[in-house]
Order: C-alpha cells, then structure tokens, then sequence
C-alpha cells in the first residue's frame, strides 16, 4: 500500500492538497483562543490537528504543502504577516517529517 500520496494523478494529489490547506486555513481562522500577552497577542490553535492530518494522509510533500501554506495564508489574511514566512516553512518542515 502506498502511503506517500493518494493516487498517481497529480491532479487529484494538488486537488487534495488545495482542500487539506483551505481546511487548515479555516480551522485556524475559526478554531482558536486569542491571549493577549502585554501589548501583542498570541493564541492557542487547533488547526495543527488538521495539518498533521493532511501530513498523515497525503504524505510528506502534499501534505507538507497543505499545511504550510493553509497556515502562511493565515498569517498574512490575520495580521501576523512578520511571522507568515516562518510559519511556511516550519509547518512544511514539522509536517514532512510526519508524512
């Protein structure tokens, strides 16, 4: 059983990927408790739930895809915009290593 992608279409894989983002990117917009912390904010996300799913099941590329840049459009629509290029790759990279 191959793991690593969903079917041999890249179709379908870039697909898949564009809707475990869009579902990162909803569940981080919606799911989370905002702290303020002095003069700044941070939050509790529970969007990660779902990026290391889409790492699960479309496997290390696509679904480090997914989850990078689910929570990078995140970041630039929510006003975090300083941290957006961190958060790409760091989510690509935690979410590679779980597919």
């Amino acid at each position: 059983m191959n793991r690593k992608v969903l079917t041999q279409n890249t179709t379908v894989n870039l697909a898949v990927t564009g809707l475990m983002g869009a579902l990162v990117f909803v569940a981080t917009f919606f799911l989370k408790i905002e702290i303020p912390v002095g003069g700044d904010r941070t939050m509790i996300g529970f969007a990660n739930v779902f990026c290391i799913l889409s790492g699960l099941l479309l496997g290390p590329v696509y679904g480090g895809c997914a989850a990078g840049f689910g929570s990078f459009l995140f970041d630039v629509v929510g006003g975090w915009f300083s941290s957006a290029p961190v958060t790409l790759i760091t989510k690509f990279l935690w979410r590679f290593s779980a597919g």
